[in-house]
């Protein structure tokens, strides 16, 4: 999936999910986030779909995008799991989110000394996925990192 974030030092530690650490400040966003909020639309390159991570203020944190490369039954269950009647009623009048750099990425968690720890692995794209890619990254103005 395209992962996007806007950098920050603006993560609240107090609201994280207890036991879970990620590995690299990159990701440190999906820490905060409260909610999964699915979102669509049809661009000249056809559907795409992705998610809002949305923090306990209502603020966008992050985005993921479903790519042609993404595991469709692990993004399904992803869609799944959640309390869909828990959501918040409206997002924040914060500003938008501004994502400064878009990554590829695949993820995994592991154990580490009785913490689960979240961590990005190695993902192949193809070249389909690789042209999406880099058309949703120019069109949230953010950097395409490989």
């Amino acid at each position: 999936m395209l992962y996007l974030h806007a950098a920050s030092t603006d993560v609240a530690g107090d609201a994280s999910p207890p036991g879970l650490l990620v590995d690299e400040h990159a990701l440190a966003p999906l820490l905060d986030t409260r909610w999964l909020l699915a979102t669509s639309t049809v661009t000249e390159d056809g559907p795409r779909e992705w998610l809002e991570c949305v923090d306990s203020s209502g603020r966008i944190r992050a985005r993921l995008h479903l790519l042609p490369d993404t595991d469709y039954l692990a993004w399904d269950a992803l869609m799944n799991a959640g309390d869909l009647h828990n959501g918040p009623a409206a997002l924040s009048n914060t500003s938008p989110l501004r994502p400064d750099s878009a990554e590829v990425v695949s993820f995994k968690v592991r154990e580490l000394a009785g913490l689960q720890l979240l961590e990005r692995s190695n993902s192949a794209l193809s070249s389909l996925g690789g042209r999406i890619a880099a058309r949703i990254a120019h069109a949230e103005s953010a950097v395409l990192l490989t």
